[in-house]
């Protein structure tokens, strides 16, 4: 079993961004560097990027314990895995990013842990996902945008399997149309250059 991959898919299990898209399709758009600004406005502006802002607030709708369950596959041919999941966040550095503690538990009895951080940046205009857990001394990340017709996250991230040393894509795409629960399906990119289904779950918010 890649150890890794179920660390990273059940931090996404999470319901990322509940709130409302209508908030983040405009947050953060950065400058282009033809767009004339004077000092004053310049300055102005680098100050606002270091500030909070929309792309945050919707982060809001993360804060507090959740619970899923779900499964994994490993590879194309493999039997579902079974999974459940507890996740704590709460903000921290001021409110810029929600610190996140994942706690897995496979059927086979194996026990995951992992410590994230997630935030907005606000020059690029995405979401970023860092995790780290005992599975592996690398650290991850990944990166995700709103597209608000569907109102899903599309997140996008790649790891090495120490295995193989086959650098894996992973795509995954969580579906927010449904207050308080989130279900996300989760893609894997093999070896063989072949996609497949690694990850389908949901989770629900107990309390914040």
């Amino acid at each position: 079993m890649n150890h890794r991959f179920v660390i990273v898919a059940i931090t996404l299990l999470a319901p990322l961004l509940a709130a409302p898209v209508s908030s983040v399709a405009s947050a953060g758009q950065p400058a282009t560097a033809t767009e004339a600004r004077s000092d004053e406005d310049l300055d102005s502006w680098i100050a606002g990027l270091a500030e909070p802002g929309d792309g945050h607030e919707v982060l809001e709708a993360l804060v507090g314990t959740w619970e899923g369950k779900g499964s994994i596959w490993d590879s194309p041919e493999s039997e579902p895995i079974p999974i459940t999941a507890t996740v704590e966040r709460h903000w921290v550095l001021g409110g810029r990013y929600l610190r996140e503690e994942v706690y897995v538990r496979s059927a086979k009895g194996e026990v995951f842990e992992a410590l994230g951080f997630i935030g907005f940046n606000n020059e690029a205009a995405q979401y970023e996902l860092l995790t780290i857990d005992n599975t592996s001394t690398a650290m991850l990340l990944e990166t995700g945008k709103f597209h608000p017709d569907s109102k899903k996250l599309m997140i996008r991230g790649s790891f090495r399997d120490p295995a193989t040393g086959f650098v894996i894509d992973r795509r995954t795409e969580m579906d927010l149309s449904k207050e308080g629960r989130t279900s996300v399906v989760g893609y894997t990119t093999n070896e063989e250059g072949r996609e497949f289904k690694s990850l389908e779950g949901a989770v629900t918010r107990l309390k914040k």
